[in-house]
């Protein structure tokens, strides 16, 4: 039983992990360059990150698309694992249109309608994105080199 209530307590915390990802990732690819740059040049810290990232948006999106299909996948394996152990062999199916809903709503309409043009939200995740973007620097090159060959 304490498996199962950890198994949804980890589900929760990976559908909000993707909620950041995509709502970052609205917040990062509708923000307005020259108002970053302006803030930039004026001392702001966060815009500066921010300009910093805006230089290769690509790498910045790629590691986004990757960390949140990482959490998203390993969310919907843990939700089949605990719908399995709570429903049977019927927990698979369960689990799939529940997660369905879940990664639809909670991980990605909503996170991305709050976070399109939300300069604000961008300043502040910022420093975040920096972070993710040179944490996953090796998958985004990998995946972008295979990208590039097909």
């Amino acid at each position: 039983m304490l498996w199962i209530i950890v198994g949804i307590a980890v589900i929760v915390f990976l559908v909000f992990l993707s909620a950041f990802f995509s709502c970052s990732e609205m917040a990062f690819v509708s923000i307005n360059r020259a108002v970053v740059r302006d803030k930039a040049s004026r001392g702001d810290r966060r815009a500066r990150i921010l300009d910093e990232l805006l230089q290769n948006p690509d790498n910045v999106i790629s590691a986004i698309v990757i960390g949140n299909n990482l959490v998203n996948i390993f969310a919907a394996i843990i939700a089949g694992a605990v719908a399995t152990e709570v429903f049977g062999n019927i927990g698979i199916g369960i689990a799939t249109f529940v997660m369905l809903l879940v990664v639809i709503i909670f991980s990605e309409v909503t996170p991305k309608s709050l976070g399109i043009r939300n300069e604000e939200l961008a300043l502040r995740v910022a420093r975040s994105l920096s972070v993710i973007t040179k944490v996953f620097h090796p998958l985004v090159v990998l995946v972008m080199s295979v990208s590039n060959f097909l």
